[in-house]
C-alpha cells in the first residue's frame, strides 16, 4: 500500500513539476481524441441515417390509369426476384385513398374525393437494401416495356446522395485527420514524458543502484500517462457536447439533417458511451507513450 502511495505521489509530482509541457501534451491529446471520437460517432450517425432511409420507401412508382393490371402484377414479380430489393409492395387506387384520408386535414377535400371519384393513382413502392442499389431500379422503370405504364417515378435521390457523400467524405477526412493528430500526440506526450525522466535522471540512476524493482521505476511515469489521457479525454468531452449542439447543424445542410434530427437526439441519449471510448483512448495513448518513454531510458543504462 506504502509502495503504491509513493508511485502515484511520484507521477502527480512529476505532472506538475513539467505543469506547462503538460498541459501542451494534455490539449494536443485531448484534440486527437475529440477528431477520432468524432470521426467514428459521425460516421455512425450518417451510417444510421441511411439505413433510416432504407427502411422508408426508397421508390414509389404511378401507374397510369390504363395500365393493365396483370402486367403491373407481372412488374411487381420481376422486382421481388431481385436480391436487391427488399420488398415490392403493390397499392391500388382504394389503398391509396385509405392512406390519403388517414393524412389529409382539409376536411373539404375529404368530402370531395371518395371512391367513386377517385383521382389517386396505383402504385409500387420499392424498399431496397441500399439506397446505392436505386438507379438498377430506375433504369427498369425506364425500359421501354414499362416506361409506358407509368406516369412518374418519385425517389428521395437529393437526402440519400448527399448522406452517402458525406459519410464517404467523413470517412477520408476522419481517417487523415485521426492519423496526423495521434502520431503529434504521441511526439509531445513523449518528449513531455523524456524531459520528465531526464530531469529525474539522478534519481532514477540511484534506485537502479539500491535495487529498486523495475515497476517501482516505471510506473510513476505510467501514472504521469494516465494523467494525461484522463485530463485530455474530460477536455475532449466538453468539446464533443459543444460540437454536438452547435457545430453539426452548421456543417451540414437542412434536408441532411432532418433525416439525421432523431439519430441526434439518440448521440445524445449515449453521452456516457462516448465519454468512456475516450477515457478509455486517452488511457491507452498516455499509457503507451510513458511505456515507450521510459523503456527507452532504461535500455540506454
Amino acid at each position: 500500500m506504502i509502495t503504491l502511495y509513493r508511485i502515484i505521489k511520484f507521477g502527480l509530482v512529476n505532472f506538475w513539476r513539467n505543469w506547462v509541457l503538460s498541459s501542451a501534451s494534455i490539449i494536443v491529446l485531448a484534440i486527437s481524441i475529440l477528431i477520432i471520437s468524432a470521426f467514428v460517432s459521425f460516421n455512425f450517425v450518417l451510417q444510421k441515417a441511411v439505413e433510416g432511409i432504407n427502411q422508408k420507401v426508397d421508390l414509389i412508382a404511378y401507374f397510369n390509369d390504363s395500365a393493365d393490371e396483370a402486367k403491373i402484377s407481372q412488374l411487381q414479380d420481376v422486382l421481388s426476384s431481385w436480391p436487391e430489393v427488399k420488398q415490392a409492395l403493390y397499392v391500388s387506387k382504394n389503398e391509396a385513398l385509405k392512406k390519403w384520408l388517414a393524412n389529409a386535414e382539409d376536411e373539404r377535400l375529404k368530402t370531395i374525393i371518395n371512391e367513386k371519384d377517385n383521382p389517386l393513382p396505383r402504385s409500387l413502392e420499392v424498399k431496397l437494401n441500399s439506397a446505392d442499389q436505386a438507379q438498377k431500379v430506375i433504369d427498369f422503370f425506364e425500359q421501354k416495356e414499362n416506361k409506358s405504364l407509368i406516369s412518374k417515378v418519385r425517389y428521395n435521390r437529393i437526402v440519400v446522395e448527399k448522406i452517402v457523400s458525406y459519410s464517404r467524405a467523413v470517412t477520408k477526412v476522419g481517417i487523415i485527420l485521426s492519423g496526423i493528430f495521434v502520431l503529434v500526440a504521441i511526439y509531445v506526450v513523449l518528449n513531455t514524458l523524456r524531459l520528465a525522466i531526464y530531469s529525474r535522471k539522478e534519481e532514477i540512476d540511484i534506485m537502479k543502484l539500491v535495487g529498486a524493482s523495475p515497476g517501482y521505476i516505471v510506473f510513476p511515469f505510467v501514472v504521469e500517462g494516465i494523467l494525461f489521457g484522463f485530463l485530455g479525454a474530460i477536455i475532449a468531452f466538453i468539446l464533443s457536447l459543444l460540437t454536438l449542439q452547435f457545430g453539426i447543424s452548421a456543417l451540414l445542410p437542412p434536408e441532411v439533417m432532418t433525416e439525421l434530427s432523431s439519430f441526434l437526439q439518440l448521440s445524445r441519449i449515449n453521452l456516457g458511451i462516448l465519454f468512456l471510448f475516450q477515457l478509455f483512448l486517452g488511457i491507452i495513448i498516455g499509457v503507451i507513450c510513458s511505456l515507450i518513454g521510459i523503456n527507452r531510458y532504461l535500455r540506454k543504462l
